[in-house]
């Protein structure tokens, strides 16, 4: 038999586990209507103690609510009290159903607006079932609403892969409201007003909130995606601090909106609602630390060995013209200009350094130096761009400098890929044991032999990357646009962490491809085969003869061969040709164009095409013949400088089979009309164009 024991309060006989030791001075106030004895510590039965617990909890909610319920000690729960408000879409709820008394006097409140499903262990975004749910914090449901326009109701949870302090825009997509009620309290309901005032009142642009700005905002205002940027921030972030106007990240965003979007610091400091020095400071920091945290791990002959290099950022195709069975570093140079404005320290100011008599201007020259899949070894300059710093002069420095990186980096047999303006330091590189790879010079003849333009072509497939790697710096428009004067000291350090955030951030200008070598050995041996056709035009003179020729017409060329565009590519050897087809080509056969194709009269499968030059404003006209069969075309020769080649063919030729092959057979209902801008521009010169002979004659 259990031990029994006397209740302190009814005396009633219990069992001894029974018994609850009263401390609460609510309870004991009500046990003394029975017992006025009772005091604190009193060992209570547990019938007296459920008593005393309904008693005080509909005391509790007479006082917090100021509801007239009766007292029924044996009753379980209140039917809850409507009370209405003065507003109609408000009620006031008596949710007697309480496991705790409350005391802070809060009212529930049901608010006619939708709101999504919740529950304790599910997720209310994915639907999951898990036990280590995060409840939804305040932040976070203010930009739900203003993104969503429905409330998430108090104790909704979701996982914790759906939140960085607010909810993830691609998550919350699909969510959609279960209710059009939504019940909460007024302390919730304070909270929700005060962070949507906290919002209402954050002035400018916010990058410290995560999910405020989305991943193409990012890019189009930092040149950066969001997971990059935040890689950036974590490099910088112990160098940087933050301050009662702006965070580490407002600091990062100010400097880079400064050189992709090129504005002025007027103008940055009314996005961000900065004061105009700060804005100064922000980005004077900012380059700093760059310059010191960020740009030695991606930029510079130092932070990259020339096995990595060597590996993992040269072509095979490079490999397989230039060194086949070698292993040598191969990297391309050239220029690139960063316009400045006008000096304004003399009146006289055009003999005055940076001006370039060359581009008619005033600018300052960097130099690049970059592999052949486009990633920037290193900075050169910049460089004053004038007469005495040209290409080769600037190389000649580099490269006759003991103290140089460059120059110990480089070894014996390595490969510079050039183009003609180095042609004054070939000599040198000779004498250093380098290998030079420049296109042929014209001099003064008219075109190239059938080897130089071949040779040629595979030097500039080789060399395009860098003008590429340039127009990707200039899509920073700080590079890009004219640069103000006070920043002309800073100019390096721009390019420089420029060319760092391409490196690290930025795919290469040229993917490495499976099928390169193949592409080589082809190009490889078509550069060694002479052009049949020019061979054939030359001994026969067909130059010279017009009576062998025919004007085609409306019902010739039916043979001729239709092809895929991809083969185009192939036939052209790359895209460049190509990509100014359209625009050439409707130049030539409008009503006022001088694209005239001519059948031979004998030989059915070769065309004769008169068309204008597309490098000179006088009219020069070319003549081009094209051979072809029913499958393909097979020969080509144009009069212009490089149009002796079979690796691809000019400019000219590749219009004319664009046309012919391609672009006769689509549909042009779709395509957008190019623009005339003879219709919106005036011409001055209503007698006549100039030419140089007006000049000649003293005109």
């Amino acid at each position: 038999m259990p031990k029994t024991t006397v209740c302190d309060c009814c005396h009633k006989r219990t069992v001894k586990s029974n018994l609850r030791v009263v401390k609460n001075p609510y309870f004991i106030e009500y046990l003394k209507r029975i017992n006025k004895n009772v005091h604190s510590g009193y060992k209570i039965c547990k019938s007296c103690f459920t008593i005393a617990y309904k008693n005080c909890r509909i005391r509790t909610l007479r006082r917090s609510k100021n509801i007239d319920v009766s007292l029924r000690c044996q009753s379980t729960e209140s039917s809850p009290i409507p009370s209405k408000c003065e507003d109609s879409n408000l009620e006031i709820v008596s949710n007697v159903k309480v496991k705790r008394p409350k005391t802070n006097g809060d009212q529930t409140v049901r608010l006619s607006l939708p709101r999504v499903t919740h529950d304790h262990k599910q997720c209310f975004i994915c639907k999951r079932r898990d036990k280590c749910l995060k409840t939804v914090p305040v932040k976070a449901k203010c930009h739900f609403y203003i993104q969503k326009g429905f409330l998430i109701p108090p104790g909704a949870r979701c996982c914790q892969i759906h939140l960085n302090m607010i909810f993830k825009s691609e998550d919350i997509s699909n969510v959609t409201p279960s209710n059009n009620d939504t019940v909460m309290n007024t302390s919730d309901i304070k909270q929700l007003l005060e962070e949507l005032r906290a919002f209402a009142l954050k002035a400018g642009l916010d990058f410290d909130t995560p999910g405020l700005l989305n991943d193409d905002d990012y890019w189009i205002l930092t040149g950066l995606r969001m997971k990059d940027l935040n890689k950036l921030y974590t490099i910088v972030k112990d160098k940087l601090r933050n301050t009662h106007i702006r965070s580490i990240r407002t600091s990062l965003a100010v400097f880079l909106m400064k050189l992709r979007t090129g504005l002025s610091y007027k103008v940055l400091s009314t996005l961000f609602c900065l004061p105009k020095i700060a804005v100064s400071r922000c980005i004077s920091t900012v380059r700093d630390i760059m310059m010191s945290e960020f740009v030695p791990k991606y930029l510079g002959v130092d932070h990259v060995s020339r096995e990595d290099f060597m590996k993992m950022h040269t072509r095979p195709f490079a490999k397989e013209l230039f060194c086949p069975n070698e292993e040598k570093v191969i990297v391309v140079a050239d220029g690139t200009y960063i316009y400045i404005e006008k000096s304004e320290n003399s009146a006289d100011w055009r003999p005055l350094p940076p001006y370039s008599l060359h581009k008619g201007r005033p600018l300052v020259k960097p130099m690049m130096i970059v592999s052949t899949t486009g990633y920037i070894l290193e900075i050169l300059g910049p460089y004053f761009a004038d007469g005495r710093n040209n290409d080769a002069s600037i190389l000649k420095s580099q490269l006759n400098d003991s103290s140089s990186t460059l120059r110990s980096w480089l070894r014996e047999d390595d490969i510079i890929v050039v183009d003609r303006g180095f042609r004054d330091c070939l000599s040198l590189l000779q004498d250093m044991q380098l290998v030079a790879k420049m296109p042929s010079f014209l001099g003064s003849r008219q075109r190239h032999t059938d080897e130089e333009a071949n040779e040629s072509r595979l030097i500039t497939y080789v060399r395009w990357v860098v003008e590429a790697t340039n127009g990707l710096l200039k899509t920073w428009k700080a590079l890009g646009n004219v640069m103000a004067n006070s920043h002309i000291p800073h100019i390096g350090d721009y390019v420089r962490i420029v060319a760092a955030l391409c490196n690290a951030y930025r795919p290469p200008r040229k993917n490495i491809e499976e099928d390169e070598r193949i592409m080589a050995q082809r190009m490889i041996r078509l550069s060694r085969q002479s052009n049949t056709l020019k061979i054939k035009v030359e001994e026969k003179g067909w130059i010279k003869k017009r009576v062998i020729w025919k004007e085609m017409s409306a019902d010739d060329l039916q043979d001729f061969p239709r092809l895929m565009f991809q083969e185009l590519c192939d036939l052209t050897m790359g895209i460049y040709q190509l990509k100014q087809a359209k625009s050439y080509t409707k130049e030539h056969i409008d009503n006022q164009g001088l694209y005239k194709i001519f059948l031979h009269k004998e030989s059915s499968d070769i065309l004769r095409i008169k068309i204008q030059s597309r490098h000179t404003a006088s009219k020069i006209i070319y003549s081009l013949w094209i051979q072809y069969n029913s499958t393909t075309v097979l020969n080509w020769y144009c009069q212009c400088k490089v149009g002796a080649r079979v690796v691809g063919c000019c400019a000219h030729i590749a219009s004319v089979i664009w046309y012919l092959t391609y672009d006769r057979y689509q549909d042009h209902s779709t395509r957008r009309v190019l623009c005339d801008y003879n219709n919106y521009l005036m011409d001055a010169d209503v007698e006549g164009h100039w030419s140089d002979n007006n000049e000649e004659n003293g005109d």
